[in-house]
């Protein structure tokens, strides 16, 4: 019975993801979602998030490392949706790294100092080269999410993409079939950090 319930929570739970995803995507989609900026450590925020993040990595057998940059300039963003950038890159990291695997979470800046690097790597299953057009498009699920059953309904990436550009950052990412992926997303710095 114990077992029963733990499958209709996490069903609840997905669920529940599902629709808060659909909602971002609307709002995304007709212009209604807003920023509420503010000037942040980006470092902590990330530091926290791969600490909460690091119990399903645990249970996934994977191993999850984070390298800082020390001194880096404090970040204009949304701490709400900054936090969901985050999240999105290391589930899907997670989901596509098989068992053994490793996840690498690197923050730096750049050489001016205008902007905040992320990347998150993995040892996964690596993106087809003629799925790599379609990654953070609407709906788009890569053959290598279909063919090890990945949980998901193609809305992450998208989500994550369109966060980004809203926060006046860039996402781009390098995959090798069989090798793994390493996402990359920007954020401003703030002025005079």
């Amino acid at each position: 019975q114990l077992q029963s319930l733990g499958i209709i929570r996490d069903g609840a739970e997905r669920l529940l993801q599902i629709t808060a995803n659909l909602l971002d995507m609307t709002r995304i989609e007709s212009g209604r979602l807003e920023l509420v900026l503010h000037v942040l450590d980006l470092g902590e925020l990330v530091a926290s998030i791969v600490e909460e993040q690091r119990p399903l990595f645990e249970q996934a057998n994977l191993d999850l490392s984070l390298s800082i940059e020390p001194a880096l300039p404090l970040a204009l963003l949304d701490e709400l949706r900054a936090t969901q950038i985050v999240v999105n890159l290391l589930s899907n990291a997670r989901k596509y790294t098989p068992g053994g695997g490793t996840v690498q979470v690197a923050l730096g800046c750049s050489a001016d100092l205008s902007e905040l690097r992320l990347a998150v790597s993995d040892t996964g299953v690596g993106i087809a080269p003629e799925d790599q057009p379609e990654i953070g498009t609407w709906l788009f699920r890569a053959k290598s999410a279909k063919e090890i059953s990945a949980k998901g309904v193609g809305l992450g990436l998208y989500i994550t993409r369109s966060l980004v550009e809203l926060h006046g950052g860039r996402f781009w990412f390098e995959s090798t079939p069989g090798a793994g992926s390493v996402f990359h997303v920007t954020f401003l710095a703030a002025d005079g950090s």
